[in-house]
């Protein structure tokens, strides 16, 4: 399954449901399987929104979205007699996700890569709940040669035009006149997002007071929809933060710069608005200086928090980021103290450059993700993927042992 051109099954059209019900046996689907992956079913319409508008499908349309791709993808699964699943991300599209979910019924082998941010470097996990601690998998590279950064530039956060404005609305009329209601409302659900964030932009926002930074996660994506659990919905860390903090603190949100009006509805500011100690800060402000004048930084899983102990800050997580077991984080489960927390010193550097240095020797060497290609100097497709296959064989291999 892939959006090759060579591929036997095209993601694409499998997430727009587009698959030939015909080419699998109409057999029945094993009940039990088809009850638990339905448990799974709020996790599904989260991730499926990020596929097309969520304005686009009721839920109704949704459910029967979900038992389209279940019925096709287990008959798929269970004709083709599968017996190893390879993900070459963490399962976060529809389509992967209920073919994991239906893999863990079924009790096939599951083995998941995740590109991490370091050049050449990927995760490789069987258990989600692995994530961040990789228990699970052996040393995979050697990793002697790193050293602890400061400065960041990360370059999938390049700024760009991402609002659906005046501009995106003529060019989809010249080009399509009949879609001029739909390309409308798109640009309405637009314009109240920009307007409902920017009438709630705090004007002063001073750095010499008491304060946790929490950036906003871009939604929907991996980073909240497959890593963050029930905290996919920003507001309920955000809610849970707020519960616990002195009373005199303040919480300073900022939007995601490539964030559109997707999960952000009129409902969604009305919610930040009840939380009182919460400020929205201006676009411009410096993610880097308010981290180094925070208390200490919240997230679900974004690189913020990576950024703060590399800065000398506690971070405070509520998903599974990959750094949520480094020195200097701190886990929002049910033993969590915020007074714990203030009352922790902040990591020494060099103990948390052994530990980063450790833990990459759990990644296997390769980019699973192209995006990443860049990082890699003198980057060859043919020896990336040698390596790639490697490090998926040594693990295939080790289950079967």
């Amino acid at each position: 399954m892939h959006d090759e051109a060579g591929c036997t099954h095209h993601v694409g059209k499998l997430t727009s449901l587009d698959f030939p019900i015909e080419s699998l046996p109409a057999s029945p689907v094993d009940r039990d399987c088809y009850h638990n992956v339905y448990g799974s079913l709020p996790v599904f319409i989260d991730i499926y929104s990020r596929s097309f508008p969520y304005y686009e499908k009721s839920y109704h349309g949704l459910l029967n979205a979900f038992n389209l791709l279940f019925g096709y993808c287990y008959r798929l699964l269970t004709s083709e007699r599968i017996e190893y699943v390879v993900f070459a991300n963490i399962p976060h599209e529809a389509v992967d996700f209920i073919v994991e979910r239906i893999a863990r019924y079924l009790k096939l082998p599951v083995l998941m890569c995740h590109q991490s941010p370091f050049p050449d470097r990927f995760w490789v996990l069987r258990d989600l709940n692995d994530f961040g601690r990789f228990a699970e998998i052996p040393e995979l590279s050697s990793n002697e040669h790193y050293r602890l950064e400061r400065e960041f530039n990360w370059f999938y956060m390049q700024t760009g035009d991402y609002q659906y404005g005046a501009k995106k609305l003529l060019k989809d009329i010249l080009v399509a006149p009949l879609s001029f209601p739909y390309a409308f409302y798109k640009y309405k659900k637009a314009f109240d997002f920009r307007r409902n964030l920017e009438r709630r932009i705090a004007p002063n926002i001073s750095l010499d007071c008491k304060y946790v930074y929490f950036p906003l996660h871009l939604q929907p994506e991996l980073t909240t929809s497959a890593l963050g659990g029930i905290y996919s919905d920003q507001l309920l860390a955000l809610e849970r933060l707020d519960e616990v903090l002195p009373a005199d603190w303040l919480i300073y949100v900022k939007e995601n710069p490539k964030q559109t009006d997707m999960q952000r509805d009129a409902e969604f500011f009305q919610r930040l608005e009840m939380l009182r100690n919460v400020r929205i800060v201006p676009m411009a402000t410096n993610s880097l200086e308010l981290i180094r004048a925070s208390q200490f930084v919240a997230t679900i899983t974004g690189t913020a928090g990576w950024e703060a102990i590399s800065l000398g800050k506690k971070t405070l997580v509520f998903g599974l980021p990959w750094y949520r077991y480094l020195p200097g984080v701190f886990r929002f489960d049910a033993g969590f103290s915020i007074d714990t927390l203030c009352a922790a010193e902040t990591a020494d550097p060099l103990v948390l450059e052994a530990a980063v240095r450790k833990l990459l020797g759990k990644a296997a060497e390769g980019v699973v993700d192209p995006l990443y290609c860049v990082l890699v100097e003198a980057y060859a497709n043919e020896k990336n993927a040698l390596k790639v296959a490697r490090a998926v064989e040594v693990l295939v291999c080790s289950d079967e042992a």
